[in-house]
């Protein structure tokens, strides 16, 4: 199954508004995501899997779909950040406790 049939469809739709409402935070880089940026640029929103879509070839198609619409398995993103890491394993965010 293709990542663009998951990422697809009235059920992504609907778990992509619940994921970018639950949180304004890019879970890599830890900076404010712009929903005022236009589509598909580096500080616009994206949905990120933590486990990519491309290592769950493993599972069946069914097991797949689900897993790439589970909630738990999905963070909001900057599109760059996300485009950034593709399938790479994501790196914990490090900041400071309070600005310097």
């Amino acid at each position: 199954m293709s990542k663009r049939a998951i990422t697809s469809g009235y059920a992504w739709e609907q778990v992509h508004k619940r994921v970018l409402a639950a949180s304004s935070i890019c879970h890599l880089c830890g900076e404010p995501v712009d929903f005022d940026a236009p589509p598909r640029t580096s500080r616009s929103p994206s949905v990120d899997h933590k486990i990519p879509v491309s290592q769950m070839g493993h599972l069946s198609r069914l097991e797949q779909q689900r897993a790439a619409l589970d909630i738990t398995n999905l963070r909001t993103a900057h599109y760059g950040c996300n485009a950034s890491r593709g399938s790479k394993p994501a790196r914990p965010v490090r900041k400071a406790s309070q600005q310097w």
